[in-house]
């Protein structure tokens, strides 16, 4: 049996629809040598504070090292980081698709993501993990709550702009995440890369 996730799925969508990323980079994502970048530990700072962690002062959230302004911690009647591992069949076998939502209320899921660029819509249009996470939590609807963040001179993290971007299902969504994991599994075994994505 395979196992993936939502973030591997997409990172093989990014290599095979754009310039910008290299064989050296999905190799180093599917052995997971990724390493963690600065956005990556700010936008996780942000994760820790919508979940009601951290140190509130004058206004302000110590959390992770970072100091921010503007974010607030989510209501409490969302189910923070539920993980779960739907399989999806392919000719390969079982796939495990392994995902952790961010925030969940009955049928629906919320998914905060921080940039420190203009809010692109449509890229996160694009993303598959909204297609996985609704057909792997029977959901009815995500919401993508995008934060664009800046940091300014006195080293605090404030929020410049925020955007959310509801997403439904769709006919033929499933065989959509399908045809992907089948191309995915399929380049592993032609590169010689298929232990590293077993279960």
């Amino acid at each position: 049996m395979y196992r993936l996730s939502p973030t591997m799925l997409d990172s093989y969508r990014l290599y095979k629809t754009t310039n910008w990323k290299s064989y050296t980079d999905i190799v180093s994502t599917i052995k997971k040598e990724v390493v963690e970048t600065e956005p990556m530990k700010v936008g996780r700072a942000v994760h820790h504070i919508k979940e009601g962690l951290g140190t509130e002062k004058y206004g302000m959230v110590l959390i992770d090292g970072y100091i921010f302004r503007g974010i607030e911690k989510e209501d409490k009647k969302y189910i923070s980081e539920l993980k779960i591992t739907p399989k999806i069949q392919t000719p390969y076998g079982n796939c495990i698709i392994s995902m952790v939502a961010d925030a969940i209320y009955g049928n629906e899921i919320k998914e905060y993501k921080t940039t420190q660029s203009p809010i692109d819509i449509g890229r996160y249009m694009e993303y598959y993990q909204w297609r996985c996470y609704l057909w792997g939590f029977c959901a009815e609807k995500i919401i993508y709550e995008v934060m664009e963040i800046n940091q300014c001179k006195d080293g605090i993290w404030k929020v410049k702009n925020t955007e959310k971007i509801s997403l439904c299902p769709y006919i033929g969504m499933e065989e959509d995440i399908r045809l992907l994991v089948e191309d995915m599994i399929a380049f592993c075994h032609s590169q010689g890369l298929q232990n590293y994505i077993l279960e």
